[in-house]
């Protein structure tokens, strides 16, 4: 491993354990890197002064510690529009302060019009300030990389972001927001990027989750552990996924709300209707639709109970 020292930045919301983000810090740890993967004030209502503080507190550890060595840096969501702030106002004559930087799925937000499930909050962040020349001294090399069917920023206006920038852009084709919701649990390709065993382009976790796929339905818990009218939060394979227990039948969901990535299984169950434990979304727990709107759903899954085993088909029941 060329390079030790590694900085990851998380999105609003924070990371649930299943984050790419989240395996990619333990990974890198069993290797023997430093990490530095710092929670920012409040990650569920995000203050651009709150996170900028915070990031350049943790910088000026690193830079204290570091002995010169300059980290690599992965940033998701608007982890990577608070680094685009800190390199900014950092300015052209501060010298550089990381060697490598990628920014993955930065998001695109209207501050007057911003998306529902947004906080107001994080408007504020928005438009993220364009300085090349700051981005160059700061950084040996910065890249993009976003997907094609991101919520949050069509592929045209990251790639609008990156000519601004002057840095080039990746595509991940059908990888959403880059998340666990959209398969992006452990991102093999990144542990091996940061280790020097891979190079740009990224390669999309497509390979490996379908080989997962073709397990056909695996155990997650025993029935007996959960009580009727009650759920709860497992992890198989790349998936977090919500177990729920409506009378005896049990159901299967992804665990990440659609909203603002709330755990599902902690949710209150009434009936077949899960209420996330964050912000109050409802979702019908047989077929994943939203209760506020016909066009949101959270994935679910085939689940069934078998010799007092609880069992999951890892492939998404379609849609109703």
């Amino acid at each position: 491993m060329s390079q030790k020292l590694f900085l990851i930045l998380h999105g609003w919301g924070g990371n649930k354990p299943a984050h790419w983000q989240e395996h990619l810090a333990a990974r890198l740890a069993d290797a023997g890197a430093a990490v530095h993967a710092p929670k920012m004030p409040d990650p569920g209502a995000p203050d651009l002064e709150a996170w900028v503080a915070r990031l350049t507190a943790e910088m000026q550890e690193i830079q204290a510690n570091s002995r010169g060595e300059l980290p690599t840096v992965l940033a998701h969501s608007l982890g990577s529009i608070t680094w685009l702030h800190y390199t900014a106002r950092l300015g052209t004559n501060a010298g550089r302060v990381a060697d490598r930087v990628l920014l993955v799925a930065p998001p695109y937000i209207v501050p007057q019009i911003p998306p529902i499930d947004v906080p107001p909050s994080v408007t504020a962040f928005f438009p993220p300030p364009v300085a090349p020349a700051a981005l160059r001294s700061a950084v040996g090399e910065t890249v993009l990389i976003a997907s094609d069917t991101d919520d949050y920023s069509t592929f045209d206006q990251s790639s609008g972001l990156a000519q601004l920038l002057e840095i080039p852009i990746h595509k991940l084709a059908g990888a959403g927001h880059i998340s666990p919701y959209y398969g992006y649990g452990e991102w093999p390709w990144a542990l091996e990027w940061c280790l020097g065993e891979s190079e740009l382009p990224p390669r999309p976790r497509d390979t490996e989750k379908e080989n997962y796929r073709n397990m056909a339905f695996v155990k997650v818990m025993n029935a007996a552990d959960l009580a009727p009218g009650s759920g709860t939060v497992v992890v198989t394979g790349p998936h977090e996924l919500a177990i729920f227990n409506v009378d005896g039948e049990f159901f299967c969901t992804e665990n990440t709300c659609p909203h603002q990535d709330g755990p599902l299984g902690d949710g209150r169950l009434e009936g077949d209707v899960i209420i996330c434990p964050w912000h109050g979304w409802e979702f019908n727990v047989r077929t994943g639709k939203s209760l506020y709107s016909g066009s949101i759903c959270v994935g679910h899954y085939p689940c069934r109970v078998e010799n007092g085993e609880v069992l999951v088909d890892p492939i998404p029941a379609p849609a109703e």
